[in-house]
């Protein structure tokens, strides 16, 4: 649904139609109800993935997809500080690290446009400002060395700056 509405949203002929920028609010306007009243994990995940299939390739889309997609997911992040409690922290890490994992950081170094891994960084960040050296915990679906790829490094990173110490850093 989310592919179909955004691939809607950003056809050039809904330009041509007289009525197409009404058409176009109207769509924008579901989409947010969308992402906006279905559970934050489920919303989080479906734009993880289908942000990794637009960047793997996987789709014939132009970069306004992405963009429409990263918007989506930069929404919902503001929404976490409210959400946190009701939300199953492990499955959003597990997404950030599925998308490091299809693409890694290393990548990023040779494209364009950083802007698809720099999201990642936010959820995390944002995660790392709500939730503390608690998130190590949360790696649980990450696999047995969680903090020896991508999302385990880039937290263990944020959480130092935060002024963590090796202790709060441990894995429980």
């Amino acid at each position: 649904v989310v592919v179909d509405l955004v691939t809607c949203l950003l056809d050039e002929r809904l330009e041509t139609l007289e009525e197409g920028a009404q058409i176009a609010r109207a769509l924008n306007m579901i989409l947010l109800r969308l992402i906006e009243n279905v559970p934050r994990n489920t919303a989080f995940l479906v734009l993880l993935r289908v942000l990794s299939d637009a960047q793997g390739g996987k789709m014939a889309v132009a970069a306004r997809f992405s963009e429409l997609i990263m918007k989506c997911v930069w929404k919902l992040t503001k929404t976490l500080p409210d959400v946190i409690n009701s939300m199953r922290v492990d499955e959003l890490l597990y997404a950030v690290h599925s998308f490091l994992e299809v693409h890694p950081p290393a990548v990023w170094r040779t494209r364009a446009d950083d802007t698809p891994l720099r999201t990642m960084k936010t959820i995390l960040h944002t995660l790392v400002k709500l939730k503390g050296a608690e998130l190590i915990s949360e790696l649980t679906l990450v696999g047995e060395a969680p903090i020896k790829v991508a999302v385990g490094s880039y937290l263990i990173l944020m959480l130092r700056r935060e002024g963590h110490t090796e202790q709060d850093l441990m894995f429980r």
